[in-house]
């Protein structure tokens, strides 16, 4: 008597998972950064926070290449910014970044399950993945401007 053939559900299954639990994240982040970004730019242009940088520097600086354009305008370099959340204009930007890093906390979430599903291939791709979003955040790599 033949075996019967060994059905393929359980790892379809945790396929559909994984999606769903990176979609959600996805989807919940996008909803997060959006709202801290129209809330910094409605505390911004309402006056309840006012911008670290005027109107009028940032429309005289607005062409210059971004290393030219941060000493310019005086803002600080790197990660600094985070220290001038008080002001309106970096409150709408901390939107802007954490909707940049929303792929990043998905794959996050997904590689717990990959790793105990022993997937392998997948679990070094999203490792790969996450390093080259470091990589790019950590601004040891310049290109371009």
């Amino acid at each position: 008597m033949k075996a019967a053939p060994r059905s393929k559900e359980p790892a379809a299954a945790g396929t559909e998972d994984l999606k769903r639990v990176f979609a959600a994240v996805e989807q919940y982040g996008v909803w997060i950064g959006v709202g801290l970004t129209l809330a910094g730019f409605f505390l911004y242009v309402t006056g309840w926070l006012g911008p670290y940088l005027p109107i009028e520097n940032l429309i005289r600086n607005w062409g210059l290449p971004t290393t030219e354009f941060i000493r310019q305008s005086g803002l600080p370099g790197g990660w600094d910014w985070v220290w001038l959340l008080g002001h309106g204009d970096m409150l709408a930007l901390l939107g802007l970044v954490l909707l940049s890093c929303v792929a990043l906390v998905a794959y996050l979430c997904v590689l717990p399950s990959l790793l105990r599903q022993r997937d392998w291939i997948y679990a070094l791709l999203v490792l790969m993945q996450v390093g080259v979003f470091l990589l790019a955040a950590s601004g040891w790599v310049a290109v371009g401007h």
